[in-house]
């Protein structure tokens, strides 16, 4: 039982979300002057980032799957991880790339490319070290959530709090699958952490 809700957990929890999660903090901040965007424009941003960075990275995936480039969605084995995720680096940069178009604020455009960064670092790291690519996407989360309330000044305790608590619940699907060590999590929990943190704040 506990194995299937893990399992389920990842998968719900899966990291392919977090660039959907990234826009609606940032775009919805209740100040200036993302107070300013228009709601039709939001969801037209919505719509583009769903189909850019989650549909589009499922479907090459199972299309990878389906033609026998990897065994299985797990990516169990480091080295299947290799050409997913440079598809995904590729999806990312290409996104960032059409958003910059859109003259939306800097702070996503920024915090795009920091997540291509870290999609690119889990991608070479992977070929010695099997660093979970959910927990570096987490830490990426809570490494967002704080520079938006130190920089921003807005109330998002609250989301930190919830990131946090995912963090940990993901953290421990992990490894109650088998998929990841506690070294393994750890090191991609601070490796998203501090890519977004350091690069939001010195960049």
């Amino acid at each position: 039982m506990d194995i299937k809700l893990a399992k389920t957990l990842s998968t719900i929890l899966h990291p392919v979300i977090l660039p959907l999660i990234f826009g609606i903090l940032i775009l919805k901040m209740p100040i200036y002057p993302f107070s300013l965007i228009n709601p039709k424009a939001f969801i037209i941003f919505i719509i583009a980032l769903f189909i850019l960075t989650y549909l589009l990275p499922i479907i090459i995936i199972y299309l990878m799957y389906k033609f026998s480039v990897i065994n299985s969605f797990e990516l169990k084995d480091k080295k299947e991880r290799i050409l997913p995720l440079l598809a995904y680096s590729i999806i990312l940069y290409l996104t960032t790339i059409i958003f910059k178009q859109w003259n939306l604020p800097m702070i996503w455009n920024l915090s795009l490319l920091l997540m291509t960064l870290i999609v690119i670092l889990t991608l070479f790291i992977s070929t010695y070290f099997k660093i979970s690519i959910h927990l570096a996407g987490w830490g990426g989360l809570v490494g967002l959530i704080i520079f938006l309330t130190y920089e921003y000044n807005v109330n998002y305790i609250a989301y930190l709090s919830i990131a946090l608590f995912l963090s940990s619940i993901i953290a421990w699907a992990r490894a109650k699958t088998g998929m990841h060590n506690n070294i393994e999590i750890i090191s991609g929990f601070f490796l998203g952490l501090t890519t977004i943190t350091l690069g939001l704040f010195f960049i």
